[in-house]
């Protein structure tokens, strides 16, 4: 799909039917979808989590050449908030963006942060494929899955430490 496709593509194939199929399709791609699965032990609060997504951010400014076009930014928005809105986690903020990368790829991290490759987008037959991306991608941020792996990487932490002592070194 070529960004210069994009709002024809919006109008001809109807968002409400895009959302209605991320709505029956995407629970089959993970489990997780929407909250309906939010299992794992998590220490970071949900406050806590927004509050590192300016943190984030930044770091993902850093690391990636974000596409700079608000046209393509903004079709990608339109498409996420409304997904988001079917979510428990509807009014805290998320931001979508787009990174100028040519493998088809998307992310999500911890605060409502997604980010979509312009190479999935040109590779994506139609609204119906870039929707399903950005709703797995959604699915992954309304179930915790970055703080649940923050969670886990602070717990091995911790279990290291106690069996290992503070010189975990010193055993060599």
């Amino acid at each position: 799909m070529r960004s210069s496709e994009l709002p024809s593509d919006l109008c001809r194939l109807g968002l409400r039917a895009a959302l209605a199929a991320i709505m029956l399709t995407v629970p089959v791609a993970c489990a997780s979808v929407l909250g309906v699965h939010r299992g794992g032990f998590n220490m970071i609060s949900l406050e806590q989590e927004w509050e590192m997504r300016d943190e984030l951010r930044r770091q993902v400014r850093e690391e990636y050449d974000l596409l700079g076009d608000s046209r393509v930014t903004g079709y990608v928005s339109r498409i996420g908030r409304r997904l988001v809105a079917q979510t428990e986690l509807a009014d805290l903020p998320w931001t979508f963006g787009v990174v100028r990368d040519d493998a088809v790829n998307a992310f999500n991290l911890p605060g409502g942060l997604v980010y979509v490759n312009t190479g999935l987008i040109a590779q994506a037959d139609s609204l119906d494929q870039l929707t399903a991306v950005l709703g797995h991608e959604i699915a992954h941020g309304v179930a915790r899955h970055g703080t649940q792996l923050m969670t886990r990487a602070q717990g091995l932490g911790v279990l290291t430490s106690l069996v290992l002592g503070e010189d975990p070194g010193q055993l060599e």
